[in-house]
């Protein structure tokens, strides 16, 4: 399975038709989160609460190492998913 971590996790597209189809037609593209970002976000949920519980630092360390770590897992991900053996 190959994924690219910067393609939308769900892209649309919506074409509206002012008069007939062949007049005046409008695309919108609705992109959102990458699939990067959402691989990290995903991570970072379920990191940040045992992070937190097993740490004495200051909570702005805390954040700060989840957030690294998250987008680490989200990268480890990815690259597991291009595997060619998989």
């Amino acid at each position: 399975m190959k994924t690219e971590p910067n393609e939308p996790i769900n892209s649309s597209t919506e074409t509206y038709y002012y008069g007939s189809e062949d007049q005046f037609s409008k695309q919108i593209f609705h992109e959102g989160l990458t699939k990067r970002e959402y691989f990290a976000s995903i991570a970072m949920q379920s990191t940040f609460g045992i992070e937190r519980e097993s740490s004495d630092s200051h909570e702005l360390d805390i954040v700060d190492r989840v957030a690294l770590r998250s987008v680490r897992m989200a990268d480890a991900l990815i690259n597991a998913l291009n595997k060619e053996d998989l």
